[in-house]
């Protein structure tokens, strides 16, 4: 299974880099919230037709930084480089269905820092993941959307108390 998602891993940072895409690269950055918790995001995406259609899927990589409250009720900071694909309507206002991993998981198999926490046997610290859905305006090369994600973080020693995320993207095509 770890092979299969690293393929995907793969794919979705060379697209999200332009190396397999066809169109130009998107430069974003992204504030998601909930009542406890932020994450902070920067990076690259590319936008991929079916058909030259408005219809189409956008691949992204990016990195971040969060800060994470515990279900112990401990504050927990991390840097993750993840990996994201959307599927959607992309035209003036776009709509989409988007999925992601946590590469620095999947890849280097580490845990995120932490110096002090408890250890408990019953969490097998999963590579880290969303689902959500957004929508949007694009008009030329500026794209601002909203979005909704489901988040499903922890590592061996803490799991997230929260998992859901609101937040603002904001993005320019070059």
């Amino acid at each position: 299974m770890h092979k299969g998602m690293m393929l995907i891993g793969l794919s979705s940072m060379l697209y999200g880099t332009g190396l397999l895409a066809r169109e130009e690269p998107r430069v974003y950055v992204q504030y998601e919230f909930n009542d406890t918790d932020t994450i902070k995001t920067v990076g690259v995406g590319n936008f991929i037709p079916f058909s030259n259609s408005d219809f189409g899927a956008q691949a992204m990589t990016s990195f971040s930084y969060a800060e994470v409250m515990t279900k112990d009720n401990d504050l927990e900071d991390y840097l993750a480089w993840e990996a994201g694909f959307r599927m959607g309507y992309y035209g003036v206002v776009i709509a989409y269905i988007e999925a992601g991993i946590d590469l620095t998981e999947l890849v280097l198999k580490t845990d995120k820092n932490d110096c002090c926490g408890s250890f408990n046997d019953n969490n097998q610290d999963q590579v880290d993941g969303y689902v959500g859905v957004g929508a949007g305006l694009q008009i030329q090369a500026l794209t601002i959307d909203a979005f909704a994600r489901l988040r499903q973080i922890d590592t061996r020693y803490w799991q997230s108390a929260q998992q859901s995320y609101y937040g603002i993207q904001l993005s320019v095509s070059f």
